[in-house]
This record gives C-alpha cells, sequence and structure tokens, in this order.
C-alpha cells in the first residue's frame, strides 16, 4: 500500500508518541462574559508517504453562566445582602469513544465544586450537560468574579490518540452600596464666640468611610449661617472642632449634620442645640 493514500490503523506505541503532535486545541473566547466555547480535533497523521492514519477526533465545550434575582430577572449588581442564584450550564460534544470532562466552578477564586463526569460512547447524540444552580449572597462591596472551568479529554482505545479542549467562562457582578450611611448621637454643643466648638455624634455605613457636611442654623430658620465638610474618617464616634467666627452673636442655634459615603449616598440630616456664649 505504500505509495497511495490509504487508511490503516498504526500500532499503539508509535500513536502515543505522536499523541502530543497530533492534539490541536482551538479555544474560541476564554474569559468571555457570561457564555464561552472551545473545540479541538486531531488533524490526519502521515506516518510515512502514503500511510495516513485519519482518527475522528473533534470535541467541543460550551460553558455559560447566568445570575438571576429569585423572581428570574436578570442580575448584573447587586447589593450586599441581596439573594441572588447562579447557573452554571456546560454541554460537552465529540465523536470519541471515551470522554471524561471535569466542571470547576469557583466564585470570589473560592471553589465551589468539582465534578467528573464520565460517559462512554458516542458522546454527541445526546450531549453530555452538567447544570448547577448555586445561590449567593454578596457580602462585600466591589466586583464578584464568578468563573466556571471546564477540562475535557477525548481519547480513543484503539489509537491513543486524544484531544483536550479547555475553556473558562467568566461572569462579573458589580456589589454596589446603595444604602445611606447612618449619623445619630448627635450632642448638644456649648461654645463661646471665637474659640473652637467640638461637634460629637457617631456615623455608620458598609463601605466602613463617611464625610460630614456640618450647617449652623439661627433657631428657627432655615437658611444656614454657616457650613464646613469633616474630612474622610472611618465611621464610629466621631469629633470635629470648629472655630466659631466672631460675627456670631450669643444665643441659641443649631447645628445639623448629614453622611454622606464613597458611593454618593447620603443619610438624612440629623439635628441638636447649639448655644453660643460671649
Amino acid at each position: 500500500m505504500q505509495g497511495s493514500s490509504s487508511v490503516v490503523t498504526a500500532p499503539r506505541t508509535r500513536l502515543l508518541a505522536l499523541a502530543a503532535i497530533a492534539m490541536l486545541c482551538l479555544p474560541a473566547g476564554a474569559n468571555a462574559q457570561a457564555g464561552t466555547t472551545a473545540t479541538c480535533s486531531v488533524p490526519a497523521v502521515e506516518l510515512r508517504p502514503g500511510f495516513v492514519i485519519t482518527p475522528a477526533k473533534q470535541g467541543s465545550i460550551t460553558a455559560s453562566i447566568n445570575a438571576t434575582a429569585p423572581d428570574g430577572s436578570p442580575v448584573t449588581s447587586a447589593t450586599t445582602g441581596q439573594a441572588v442564584l447562579v447557573s452554571v450550564s456546560v454541554v460537552v460534544e465529540g465523536d470519541a469513544r471515551e470522554n471524561t470532562s471535569f466542571v470547576d466552578v469557583s466564585i470570589a477564586g473560592e471553589k465551589l465544586s468539582l465534578s467528573q463526569l464520565n460517559q462512554g460512547g458516542l458522546v454527541s447524540a445526546p450531549p453530555h450537560r452538567f447544570d448547577q444552580t448555586f445561590p449567593l449572597t454578596p457580602t462585600s462591596l466591589g466586583d464578584l468574579p464568578i468563573a466556571v472551568n471546564v477540562n475535557a479529554i477525548y481519547s480513543d482505545s484503539t489509537s491513543s490518540l486524544i484531544c483536550a479542549p479547555k475553556t473558562t467562562a467568566t461572569l462579573v457582578i458589580a456589589v454596589k452600596d446603595t444604602r445611606p450611611p447612618s449619623i445619630t448621637n448627635m450632642k448638644p454643643v456649648t461654645a463661646t464666640i471665637g474659640r473652637p466648638a467640638l461637634f460629637r455624634y457617631r456615623t455608620g455605613d458598609e463601605s466602613g468611610t463617611t464625610v460630614e457636611v456640618i450647617a449652623i442654623y439661627r433657631e428657627n430658620s432655615r437658611r444656614p449661617i454657616a457650613t464646613f465638610t469633616t474630612k474622610w474618617a472611618n465611621v464610629g464616634s466621631a469629633g470635629v472642632r470648629w472655630k466659631v467666627p466672631t460675627r456670631f452673636r450669643p444665643g441659641s442655634y443649631v447645628w445639623c449634620a448629614v453622611s454622606k459615603d464613597p458611593s454618593e449616598n447620603v443619610s438624612p440630616a440629623r439635628c441638636a442645640r447649639l448655644t453660643l456664649r460671649g
């Protein structure tokens, strides 16, 4: 048969040596948002002129991730404490006689599950599927990456040629801060004109830092006569000093404050009495 283009079955040992050369993986869309597919195929191998092996080895993986609210609506961003359902779907197809698939799901870099799925015979009809849904409740702000990594190995016991496509699908949920900070424990202040006054209060926010805007009003007036902004600081008990201008007159005033977090959420205003002495 030398000199002709015949298809033959070569010895197993020789094919084992050729496995690394014959494997060709073609990933399409690594780290693609929501879904990605990878395919691989083993090309024909010509052992010597006229002796060609054409194994039927082709496979593909399709992996996708979807995030939804409990009512089924799509989720691309969430808040801390919000219930999210993450659905992972993997379809493995191919024409090899033997197939092993490894599905690895991770959220924020932490592995959730590892499933080894085996199926003999032709896996192209029906396709090999992996479907699973994970409940997720974000606990911190920022981007929350979710990834499904799939590795498939297609092999043929008669030839030992293998095909091993890999793919990764990723989805990022932006965990946003939509809750306003709190400002409480506003303390009445007594101060002397021309001297620093100490304003004490307490703040709270899941971001951990806030900035406050403080306004001074005459009693029974809605128009501020002075405002100032504090520096960004960690939440908790706080106190800020402000020098009372000499243009003020002794009497009863009101000081009010609002708190703002890094996401531009603003608290309701809180007020307390301010008494100025000459």
